[in-house]
Protein backbone atom coordinates (compact mmCIF):
# COMPACT_ATOMS: atom_id res chain seq x y z
CA UNK A 1 0.00 0.00 0.00
CA UNK A 2 1.45 3.51 -0.98
CA UNK A 3 0.46 6.63 0.91
CA UNK A 4 0.86 10.17 -0.15
CA UNK A 5 1.35 12.84 2.28
CA UNK A 6 -1.73 15.20 1.85
CA UNK A 7 -1.36 18.51 1.06
CA UNK A 8 -1.61 21.21 3.59
CA UNK A 9 -2.76 23.84 1.14
CA UNK A 10 -6.00 21.69 0.13
CA UNK A 11 -8.61 21.83 3.35
CA UNK A 12 -9.73 18.73 5.04
CA UNK A 13 -12.67 19.91 5.69
CA UNK A 14 -12.04 19.75 9.40
CA UNK A 15 -10.83 23.44 10.53
CA UNK A 16 -9.26 21.63 13.34
CA UNK A 17 -7.47 19.48 11.50
CA UNK A 18 -6.45 21.77 9.24
CA UNK A 19 -5.21 24.14 11.84
CA UNK A 20 -3.00 21.39 12.97
CA UNK A 21 -1.35 20.41 9.71
CA UNK A 22 -0.45 24.12 9.23
CA UNK A 23 0.89 24.37 12.84
CA UNK A 24 3.38 21.22 11.92
CA UNK A 25 4.29 22.37 8.50
CA UNK A 26 4.97 25.47 10.30
CA UNK A 27 7.47 24.15 12.96
CA UNK A 28 9.12 22.13 10.38
CA UNK A 29 9.59 24.95 8.31
CA UNK A 30 11.17 26.85 10.70
CA UNK A 31 13.52 24.46 12.18
CA UNK A 32 14.53 23.83 8.03
CA UNK A 33 15.27 27.37 8.32
CA UNK A 34 18.17 26.79 11.36
CA UNK A 35 21.12 27.51 9.50
CA UNK A 36 23.22 24.80 11.77
CA UNK A 37 21.00 21.89 11.15
CA UNK A 38 21.78 22.52 7.37
CA UNK A 39 25.10 21.14 7.31
CA UNK A 40 27.23 18.39 5.98
CA UNK A 41 29.43 16.12 7.89
CA UNK A 42 32.97 16.42 6.56
CA UNK A 43 35.73 13.27 7.38
CA UNK A 44 39.12 12.86 7.74
CA UNK A 45 39.82 15.87 5.75
CA UNK A 46 43.61 16.32 5.68
CA UNK A 47 45.49 19.29 6.50
CA UNK A 48 48.86 19.44 5.65
CA UNK A 49 50.86 21.82 7.36
CA UNK A 50 50.29 25.41 6.86
CA UNK A 51 49.32 24.51 3.06
CA UNK A 52 46.06 25.79 2.18
CA UNK A 53 42.99 23.25 1.25
CA UNK A 54 40.31 23.48 -0.52
CA UNK A 55 37.65 21.28 1.28
CA UNK A 56 34.39 21.06 -1.30
CA UNK A 57 31.45 20.97 0.74
CA UNK A 58 28.12 20.22 -1.63
CA UNK A 59 26.33 22.32 0.50
CA UNK A 60 24.55 24.18 -2.78
CA UNK A 61 24.75 27.51 -1.36
CA UNK A 62 27.52 29.51 0.58
CA UNK A 63 28.73 28.47 4.03
CA UNK A 64 27.60 30.53 7.06
CA UNK A 65 30.43 28.53 9.43
CA UNK A 66 31.77 25.26 10.30
CA UNK A 67 32.87 23.24 13.46
CA UNK A 68 35.64 20.51 13.92
CA UNK A 69 34.22 17.64 15.46
CA UNK A 70 37.15 15.88 15.53
CA UNK A 71 41.00 16.29 15.42
CA UNK A 72 43.58 13.74 15.72
CA UNK A 73 46.41 16.43 16.27
CA UNK A 74 44.45 19.22 18.19
CA UNK A 75 45.63 21.24 15.65
CA UNK A 76 43.95 25.15 15.11
CA UNK A 77 41.63 25.20 12.29
CA UNK A 78 40.89 28.29 10.25
CA UNK A 79 39.44 29.81 7.03
CA UNK A 80 42.27 31.38 4.68
CA UNK A 81 40.21 34.35 3.78
CA UNK A 82 42.57 35.56 1.18
CA UNK A 83 42.38 32.30 -0.83
CA UNK A 84 38.27 31.37 0.29
CA UNK A 85 37.02 32.98 -2.96
CA UNK A 86 33.73 31.05 -3.57
CA UNK A 87 32.24 29.87 -0.27
CA UNK A 88 29.36 28.78 -2.54
CA UNK A 89 31.56 25.86 -3.52
CA UNK A 90 34.26 25.44 -1.16
CA UNK A 91 36.00 26.50 2.12
CA UNK A 92 39.20 27.27 2.00
CA UNK A 93 41.16 26.39 5.59
CA UNK A 94 44.25 25.67 6.69
CA UNK A 95 46.13 24.46 9.87
CA UNK A 96 47.63 27.41 12.16
CA UNK A 97 49.90 25.53 14.50
CA UNK A 98 51.08 21.60 13.31
CA UNK A 99 54.41 22.33 14.41
CA UNK A 100 53.05 23.13 18.48
CA UNK A 101 51.04 19.46 17.82
CA UNK A 102 53.91 17.28 17.27
CA UNK A 103 53.47 16.80 12.79
CA UNK A 104 53.12 18.48 10.13
CA UNK A 105 50.26 17.09 8.96
CA UNK A 106 46.52 16.73 10.49
CA UNK A 107 43.38 14.99 9.87
CA UNK A 108 39.62 16.35 10.83
CA UNK A 109 36.01 15.99 10.58
CA UNK A 110 34.43 19.35 10.21
CA UNK A 111 30.57 19.92 10.47
CA UNK A 112 29.84 22.70 7.88
CA UNK A 113 26.71 24.64 7.35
Amino acid sequence: MSFIAPDINLPTGDSRQDLSRRNVSDAIDSIRDIAIINGVLLEDVALRGTTTVRVYHNLGRAYRGYIVVSNNKGTTVAVDEATNQDSSTYIALQSLDNSASGGSDSTVSLWVF
